[in-house]
């Protein structure tokens, strides 16, 4: 008796066909739940934000800046404003 079909690995054609069918399958569950969409991009841009973080050009936060405090968010060079202390928030 001969087990050679027995735990064969599958043919590279009905894994390609695997993978063709979940995508289709993650492209019908993507139309059909824009909500899910809409959170996958949120978090793949949370992701990003906090991978580019070390290089953005961010202010110091602990600099006391009295001229410039309680600045309202979009204030000139304070994206969130500042605080009670001149201090940026972002």
């Amino acid at each position: 008796m001969s087990d050679a079909g027995v735990g064969a690995a599958p043919s590279t054609a009905l894994r390609a066909a695997d993978a063709t069918r979940r995508r289709r399958a993650f492209g019908r569950l993507a139309t059909r739940n824009r909500l899910a969409v809409l959170a996958a991009l949120m978090l793949a841009a949370a992701v990003l934000a906090a991978l580019l973080a070390p290089w953005l050009p961010l202010a110091d936060p602990d600099v006391v800046d009295t001229p410039n405090r309680l600045r309202p968010p979009l204030a000139a060079g304070h994206a969130l404003g500042t605080d009670e202390f001149g201090r940026d928030l972002l």
